[in-house]
């Protein structure tokens, strides 16, 4: 072959290497298109509403995502979804954000590891079917800490002095009276693998309300349980249906339970004989006993204390003796009605602890399923429902078959393999929170000029202009290198949920992005004046259309950690006070029920409830102690 060859290069020279010459640049070219113009190993679709796993036509992403192509990636979402989704994220297994953004609308994939201790107050036993745990034992310990009243608090609740002359009115008993007291146990469960098939529902979903709140498990629950479902009068409290319903369907899928918050979190556990174990069973004793205090008095007819028929005291008739024990007992109940209330303390402390998040709890936003983008629902998140006469029911039957889909993998869940979201939202939340509040506080002092106070707001803004201004590149490059700086994933896009999440955490940066460069170009001027000694002629309209410019964006983003704080410190042994939905630290809580206990709550009469004040108050163990209510 090589002779051949040679002899022929011999007697064609031209020829060969007029044919070596061609393929030589043909194969050049074709290395300098591939260099240049990337094969795609992937087809992008249009963003689906379904935001389920595989099957779906959603590829994974195989290359990675670079400030050049990034927006290929990102699916057509408007403003408004993008904000709730990003604060969907950011708000999950949060306390205080899950209370402030009360109605939620998503369900996310959890995973609770091997040995996390979970707790339940009963009687004892552990539960033949699904039951509820905490994540704090001070919140087991509230329901397994019923106080038996003492004094003349122990006739009625509320106690009224009769006269031995007086008529008594015929009235039913208090049911508190008609209590069984006894004690309770404190049981500490311990996961023995991974509980790897639960599902998080966000927002205040542990609220025995009728305004939203738990609409994502009567959804579920109807769609899983039919018409049966509604007329299931079984269970005085609808969500003891829901959580039946939803663990029978999920039984087969192996699914754990479903995590909720109330004042802590809580979870639903399907069945307490997969995956967990009992390692401690506590009998709860009375606070009374713990103070070494004596046995209450019983206050009975049959045991000479003058009583009328309707179970009241006739105070007339106590003797000088009576008198002096109905005193003691009197001050042991104010104790230990206090001493409660100290319970209660520790409980709102503890749930208090988690506003910043359950870190127990291991979140997979790669199978996230939410209501968000599918149809319409309200921007404020207070008022938007789920169930409701304006979603179709077919949007609940397909929120529930994607939840199916997810629970019907044989792994499970794994929070390793999703991307951590909410740490990207926590990064741009940090970053930028602080910078637009800054800005605005700056612009907006009583004292020196515009051109003073635009120098001043500059000195928040100016470093991230630096980073992001290349004089090599044009201002919408700029901008973009940003936004993919704070939106770039860690891990390859892979579900319709990532490209949802990513998508979301783009455009709200984006929004943010332009903001600031817009309110660099604004208030320059100001500071150039300003460095001249000189006054600019638009100095206080500039002025006033950044803080509208700030107070908008402020608006659209709704961001917590913007919006709401407590101005002056707490100390110690205060927190800084979200009020809950149902259960709280004073009283029970009714969002729709101005008669409710509304400390930390402001009422909003365009959509008839109350809603947590942003200027929010500390709470210590004195302000509960002296509350109204108690």
């Amino acid at each position: 072959m090589r002779s051949e060859f040679f002899s022929t290069l011999k007697s064609q020279p031209n020829d060969i290497l007029t044919k070596l010459l061609v393929a030589g640049i043909l194969i050049n070219a074709c290395y300098f298109y591939y260099l240049t113009f990337p094969l795609k190993k992937t087809e992008l679709k249009p963003l689906l509403v379904s935001n389920s796993y595989g099957g779906s036509g959603v590829p994974e992403l195989e290359e990675s995502l670079t400030p050049e192509n990034f927006r290929e990636y990102v699916r057509p979402l408007d403003k408004y979804n993008s904000s709730a989704i990003f604060n969907t994220i950011n708000d999950a297994m949060k306390q205080k954000n899950c209370d402030i953004h009360s109605v939620g609308v998503s369900f996310i994939p959890a995973v609770i590891p091997q040995g996390t201790l979970l707790y339940h107050a009963g009687k004892g036993e552990v539960p033949s079917s699904f039951e509820w745990v905490a994540f704090d034992h001070e919140f087991s310990l509230i329901f397994g800490s019923r106080a038996q009243p003492r004094g003349r608090e122990s006739l009625n609740n509320s106690y009224h002095r009769v006269k031995k002359d007086e008529v008594p009115v015929k009235k039913t008993r208090n049911r508190r009276n008609r209590r069984t007291w006894s004690l309770a146990s404190l049981m500490t469960f311990q996961t023995t693998r991974d509980l790897n098939k639960v599902i998080y529902i966000d927002g205040g979903s542990a609220a025995k309300t009728t305004t939203g709140e738990l609409d994502t498990q009567e959804l579920w629950s109807n769609v899983v349980g039919g018409p049966a479902n509604k007329n299931d009068t079984f269970y005085r409290i609808p969500e003891r249906i829901y959580a039946r319903q939803i663990c029978e369907w999920g039984k087969p899928l192996g699914l754990d339970g479903f995590i909720r918050v109330e004042l802590g979190f809580e979870m639903v556990v399907c069945d307490f004989t997969n995956g967990l174990k009992l390692v401690s069973n506590t009998t709860i004793i009375g606070n009374d006993q713990t103070a070494g205090l004596p046995p209450a008095v019983p206050l009975t007819k049959e045991n000479g204390w003058p009583i009328n028929e309707n179970g009241e005291l006739i105070e007339d008739e106590l003797t000088e003796e009576q008198q002096k024990i109905l005193d003691q007992e009197d001050v042991y109940h104010k104790y230990l009605t206090n001493a409660n209330v100290g319970g209660r303390y520790d409980h709102v402390r503890a749930g208090n602890f988690h506003d910043s998040g359950e870190r127990r709890v291991k979140l997979d936003f790669r199978y996230m399923v939410t209501g968000i983008n599918r149809t319409w629902l309200d921007p404020n998140t207070n008022a938007r429902r789920l169930v409701s006469d304006s979603v179709p029911e077919s949007v609940h039957t397909d929120l529930v078959n994607e939840l199916k889909q997810s629970l019907s993998m044989e792994s499970g869940f794994n929070a390793a393999l999703s991307n951590d979201w909410q740490n990207i939202v926590r990064e741009i939340i940090g970053k930028f929170s602080p910078m637009l509040q800054n800005i605005r506080d700056s612009i907006n002092k009583n004292y020196g000029s515009p051109e003073e106070r635009a120098t001043n707001a500059s000195f928040y803004y100016i470093n991230f202009i630096k980073r992001f201004q290349d004089v090599n590149t044009t201002l919408e490059q700029n901008k973009e290198l940003a936004v993919y700086q704070y939106s770039a994933p860690v891990l390859p896009l892979k579900t319709d949920s990532d490209f949802l999440i990513f998508s979301a955490v783009v455009n709200v940066v984006r929004e943010v992005v332009d903001a600031i460069f817009d309110i660099h170009a604004e208030l320059n001027p100001l500071v150039l004046s300003y460095l001249k000694e000189e006054t600019h002629k638009n100095a206080q309209q500039a002025i006033r259309s950044v803080d509208s410019s700030i107070r908008e964006l402020i608006q659209y983003l709704q961001w917590v950690e913007l919006n709401y704080r407590c101005e002056e410190n707490c100390g110690t042994g205060g927190v800084c006070y979200t009020p809950s939905w149902g259960p709280s630290a004073f009283g029970w809580v009714t969002p729709n029920d101005k008669d409710s206990p509304n400390f930390g709550l402001k009422w909003q009469d365009s959509i008839n409830r109350y809603e947590i004040d942003k200027n929010q108050k500390c709470v210590n163990l004195d302000t509960m102690l002296s509350a109204k209510w108690n």
